[in-house]
């Protein structure tokens, strides 16, 4: 029992903190709606450095989202350009409940 207090005394010590994306650096867990487009643009600056982003995304297809993003820094030694390209599907649509949202497909038909 002291050696597993021990080691699990060692492994907490060892632990970094966990690092997230800053909000507008994280998409959205939906697609945008079929035959529709979204478009993102933002800036970030600081002292030393401006940053310009801009995102696109696209749902063609009905349940996936097609996206590109791009990016320049500005004001490092050498000005830097950033570029993303993705696709997100969408598996099951969720149903809300009143606990928030449930795993089970949304049925279909009207009441």
């Amino acid at each position: 029992m002291m050696r597993f207090a021990a080691c699990a005394l060692l492994m907490l010590a060892n632990i970094q903190s966990a690092q997230a994306g800053r909000p507008i650096e994280t998409d959205d867990a939906s697609a945008a709606e079929f035959r529709t487009c979204q478009l993102d643009f933002w800036t970030e600056s600081s002292r030393e450095l401006r940053q310009d982003n801009f995102n696109g995304g696209c749902n063609l297809l009905g349940q996936g989202e097609f996206s590109l993003g791009l990016g320049r820094v500005h004001g490092n030694q050498e000005d830097q350009f950033l570029s993303s390209l993705g696709y997100k599907h969408i598996f099951k649509t969720l149903r809300a409940t009143l606990l928030g949202s449930a795993w089970r497909p949304a049925e279909s038909g009207g009441a």
